[in-house]
C-alpha cells in the first residue's frame, strides 16, 4: 500500500532497529531497556508465532510503526475462545508527521488482519491519537476513571513532594503481614492461573483468558514492578491481589486479583489496608467487583480526591472496534453478545497495554 511517497506494509525482522529508534519517543533513551520491552511486549507474546506490527517506510527508511499484540478471551456459555487485537504503540518520525500515516497503517492493518482478528481493543489512547481513532471507527466502551484510596498520610505525602518538599525516594516502611498472608514478587503462575478460571463467573460475559501461557508472558513486562500478595491456605493458594508499583513507591495499581471465596480476598484487602505499603492505591472503576468495595473509597475525603484528580485526570476511554470495515450490527457481536455494551464485559486492568 502506497500513501504519495511511503510505502506502508507489515513489520518484519529487517525493521527492528529502525523500529527500536523511532520508538524512543514513546518510551525514552533507554536502548537496552527498550531492547527488553520490545522483546517481551511483541515478540514474546504467547498468542502469535512472529511480531504484528504495520510500518511506513519512505526512501528505505522506517518512519513509522504502529505495534499490535494479541491478547486471549472468551464469550458464551459454553465459553467461545477467540483473539483480540490490542494497538500497542504508535509513533511516526518528526519529519513525517501530518501526513496522514497513522491513519494509513491502521486502515493497513484491519485490511490485511480482518480475515485473522475479528475485534481491536485499545486501553491506552492519548489525548492526542484519540481523534485519529474515533476517525478509524472505534467506538467508546468504558471511560478510564479511576478510584484512589488515600489516607490521610498518603495525601499529605502527595502534597509535599510535589511542591517539592519531600524526596520521591524517602517512602516509609511496611511490615511484613501475618500468615496467612504473604508479598512476594514470583509470581504463583500455575496456582494463579487454577484460581482465575474458578473465579470466573459463568455469565457468558466477555473476560480474559488467565491462562498459564498469559500469566508467564504478562509478568516479565520489564517495566514493571508487581508485587503479589496471597492467601495460602493449608495446601493450596485460596486467593491473591497483583500491585503494579511505580517506582517511587507511593502509588500502586491494582491489576488483576482472583479468590476461592470471597473471605480469602478480603482477608487480602484489608491488609492492604492496614499495613499501606503505598500511599495511595488505585482502583479502576470499569472493574465492577463488589469484592473490591472497601478500597473504593467510601468516606468523603475520598470521594473529593478522587473527583478533583483521578477523574479529570483519566477520561480518555477504552476503545472497540471490529477489524473488518464498515462493520455491521452482525460485526459488533460474538455469539449473539452485542460487544458494544459494556454490562457485557467483565473488565480487568491487567488486560490493558500498560500494565
Amino acid at each position: 500500500m502506497s500513501n504519495d511517497n511511503y510505502t506502508v506494509g507489515m513489520y518484519r525482522p529487517e525493521h527492528r532497529g529502525d523500529v527500536l529508534d523511532l520508538l524512543q519517543a514513546l518510551w525514552g533513551s533507554d536502548k537496552d531497556v527498550n531492547d527488553r520491552y520490545f522483546a517481551w511486549k511483541y515478540e514474546a507474546n504467547p498468542y502469535v508465532s512472529e511480531p504484528l506490527g504495520v510500518v511506513a517506510c519512505h526512501q528505505n527508511q522506517t518512519v513509522g510503526f504502529r505495534g499490535y499484540f494479541v491478547s486471549r478471551w472468551q464469550v458464551g456459555d459454553p465459553p467461545q475462545i477467540f483473539d483480540m487485537l490490542n494497538p500497542g504503540d504508535t509513533v511516526v518520525h518528526p519529519e513525517h508527521r501530518r501526513t496522514g500515516l497513522s491513519l494509513s497503517m491502521g486502515r493497513f492493518a484491519g485490511a490485511v488482519l480482518a480475515d485473522r482478528y475479528q475485534f481491536f481493543l485499545n486501553t491506552s489512547c492519548s489525548p492526542a491519537s484519540l481523534p485519529g481513532y474515533l476517525r478509524l471507527g472505534f467506538r467508546p466502551l468504558a471511560a478510564k476513571t479511576y478510584t484512589a484510596h488515600a489516607g490521610t498520610l498518603g495525601r499529605m505525602r502527595s502534597i509535599l513532594t510535589r511542591i517539592g518538599l519531600l524526596s520521591r525516594g524517602r517512602v516509609r516502611g511496611w511490615r511484613e503481614p501475618p500468615a496467612p498472608i504473604r508479598v512476594s514478587r514470583t509470581p504463583q503462575v500455575e496456582a494463579m492461573a487454577k484460581l482465575a478460571r474458578r473465579d470466573l463467573q459463568r455469565d457468558g460475559k466477555v473476560c480474559l483468558l488467565r491462562d498459564t501461557a498469559f500469566f508467564s508472558w504478562r509478568f516479565l513486562n520489564p517495566k514493571v514492578d508487581n508485587h503479589f500478595w496471597y492467601f495460602q491456605g493449608a495446601q493450596t493458594l485460596q486467593a491473591y491481589l497483583v500491585l503494579s508499583v511505580e517506582q517511587d513507591k507511593q502509588r500502586a495499581r491494582l491489576v488483576d486479583w482472583a479468590s476461592e471465596d470471597e473471605f480469602s480476598l478480603r482477608m487480602i484487602i484489608r491488609e492492604l489496608l492496614r499495613n499501606r505499603p503505598v500511599d495511595r492505591l488505585v482502583i479502576a472503576d470499569f472493574c465492577h467487583d463488589s469484592r473490591l468495595s472497601e478500597l473504593r473509597g467510601n468516606t468523603l475525603v475520598n470521594r473529593i480526591w478522587q473527583l478533583l484528580k483521578y477523574r479529570r485526570a483519566n477520561a480518555l476511554p477504552l476503545l472497540l472496534r471490529p477489524v473488518t470495515a464498515n462493520p455491521t450490527d452482525e460485526d459488533w457481536a460474538i455469539t449473539g453478545i452485542d460487544l458494544r455494551r459494556v454490562e457485557n464485559w467483565r473488565l480487568l486492568p491487567i488486560g490493558g497495554d500498560q500494565v
